[in-house]
């Protein structure tokens, strides 16, 4: 698939969830975990990585869809930092936030595909325990989470 196409794949996926999203609780704002969000994500962690910064807790709720557009809210935790632990954070609380959808696989596959698009790499062990750690305070839905959090994810990682 083409970078288009995947782009294209992302934004559905996004928008979806976010729909989704605002169906469970009208408290909740749109959150971005398909769409562009997902496969555009990386990108912006590199852009910002590259700048020696690190987003800290980049949670898909941070997000707002609003046609094609993705805003990025909540900067403030953004922080001058290019250690790996905190690029390995940023993976890690984005996926942690969504690992209570009954989808979790096909957007952790979408984010993943975006990460290694824009990076060539996969993602650090350490984003999966950190993914595991902080998807407990994430969680609206424990049974979802726990389902989600025993799949195999040793495919998107480093070895």
């Amino acid at each position: 698939m083409t970078a288009a196409g995947h782009g294209q794949r992302f934004r559905r996926v996004a928008i979806e969830i976010a729909r989704d999203r605002g169906r469970q609780s009208a408290s909740h704002l749109h959150y971005v975990e398909r769409a562009r969000a997902v496969r555009g994500l990386p990108n912006e962690a590199r852009k910002i990585h590259r700048a020696g910064y690190a987003f800290v807790n980049n949670k898909a709720q941070n997000y707002l869809v609003r046609g094609d557009s993705v805003i990025r809210t909540d900067l403030g935790f953004i922080q001058k930092s290019s250690s790996h632990y905190a690029r390995y954070m940023d993976i890690g609380s984005f996926l942690a936030s969504i690992m209570d959808l009954g989808r979790y696989r096909e957007v952790e596959r979408a984010f993943h595909d975006g990460y290694m698009s824009e990076t060539g790499r996969k993602f650090s062990y350490l984003s999966i325990i950190l993914r595991n750690l902080l998807s407990l305070g994430f969680s609206s839905d424990t049974k979802i989470t726990l389902t989600n959090m025993v799949l195999d994810s040793t495919m998107l990682i480093d070895a």
